[in-house]
């Protein structure tokens, strides 16, 4: 088994893995993610889509260094104006429209591979196991603010992934660091064309996990409990550093809300089941409402969640703050959930041992 970009030139029929690369200004952190690609060690051919969304650093000088060099494996796109801003779909626009693989792996261009034999042992996985339909690992963040490496992060934070469990990834999605991380993902390419053709008209600002729920509805999906990656952190890097922006949260929270009342309605998910997260990401979508003061927002998924078997939510204090006219009153319930955020976000991390040391490293030590 030797690394594939050592070989003699292949033939485009015998890729069997596609790598889905996106990269805008990652001229500081690219050139590792494609080392990481490069020094795969399999026994089949893979290719490497890069879409390169016209950064205006030296990101498409370097990937261009990479494909001269290894012409058969990357296989760039360079945009002139950036597509992502007008709203397209980069990733099946132009990646996996192209694709040749049977299976498709993904990884941004400011994170990387560690693991030479990530791919080979999910293929592996795959190939053995034909009612899975992906399989993702642990991985390790890197923050790059603060230089510091955070070993099996699934670990650090107490997230027990279960093998084979919708129930779990549906549970789990919007805990802090949960379920699957999209740069360890490696899935079968039928499935990906599949939720293409039913995917609905959405405005979500996320896009991985009802992909990813909707291959578990498909599939079983496999799980190593070993880190294969590191997802790097970079202030204002992606969706999910929002910092203290609670406009953002807001707007995170309303589309964890649109993208499980989707699948609730559409797939007549078993209420004793998964109803329960649901009702959950209401009540901290109310939440935001009331620090932010958004009655517009506040009334209008109210009005939603009553249609959910006429529930009621469980904090009288959102139909009151809705229609309470008396500042004084307002601010109190807005001091109320402000508390009622931070113990529900900082309690069970305070009894987590290895996450207080982690961030004790990270914040002070470093």
């Amino acid at each position: 088994m030797i690394a594939y970009s050592k070989k003699e030139k292949l033939n485009e029929k015998e890729v069997l893995v596609s790598i889905s690369c996106l990269s805008f200004n990652h001229e500081l952190y690219i050139r590792q993610c494609l080392e990481g690609f490069i020094n795969q060690k399999t026994n089949f051919a893979f290719e490497v889509l890069i879409h390169d969304d016209a950064s205006t650093d030296k990101t498409a000088e370097i990937i261009k260094e990479y494909e001269v060099k290894y012409p058969e494996i990357i296989k760039p796109i360079y945009q002139s104006q950036n597509q992502y801003s007008k709203g397209v779909k980069v990733s099946s626009k132009y990646n996996w429209s192209r694709a040749k693989g049977k299976y498709i792996a993904m990884c941004e261009g400011d994170d990387y591979w560690t693991d030479s034999l990530k791919l080979q042992k999910q293929v592996d996985f795959l190939e053995k196991n034909e009612d899975y339909g992906l399989v993702h690992t642990n991985f390790d963040t890197y923050y790059q603010d603060s230089n510091y490496l955070l070993k099996n992060t699934h670990t650090v934070y107490n997230i027990e992934i279960k093998d084979n469990c919708t129930l779990n990834y549906w549970n789990l999605f919007g805990e802090a660091m949960a379920t699957i991380k999209t740069l360890t993902a490696c899935f079968r390419y039928d499935l990906i064309k599949e939720w293409q053709t039913v995917t609905p008209e959405n405005k979500w600002l996320v896009g991985d996990f009802p992909m990813y729920f909707f291959m578990s509805l498909k599939s079983k999906v496999g799980y190593f409990n070993e880190s294969t990656s590191v997802y790097r952190t970079v202030p204002q890097g992606s969706l999910s550093n929002v910092g203290n922006d609670f406009n953002k949260k807001l707007n995170i929270r309303k589309t964890y809300v649109d993208i499980r009342l989707y699948f609730f309605e559409k797939y007549q998910l078993e209420e004793n089941k998964f109803k329960k997260a649901l009702v959950r990401d209401f009540n901290i979508l109310f939440d935001f409402t009331i620090l932010l003061d958004n009655k517009s927002v506040l009334k209008e998924y109210l009005d939603k969640f009553g249609t959910i078997n006429k529930q009621k939510p469980s904090n009288k204090l959102y139909k009151i703050y809705l229609k309470s006219n008396s500042r004084t009153l307002q601010r109190s319930i807005q001091y109320i959930t402000k508390i009622k955020l931070f113990g529900s976000t900082y309690i069970n991390k305070l009894f987590n041992l290895k996450f207080l040391i982690s961030t004790i490293k990270r914040k002070f030590l470093q």
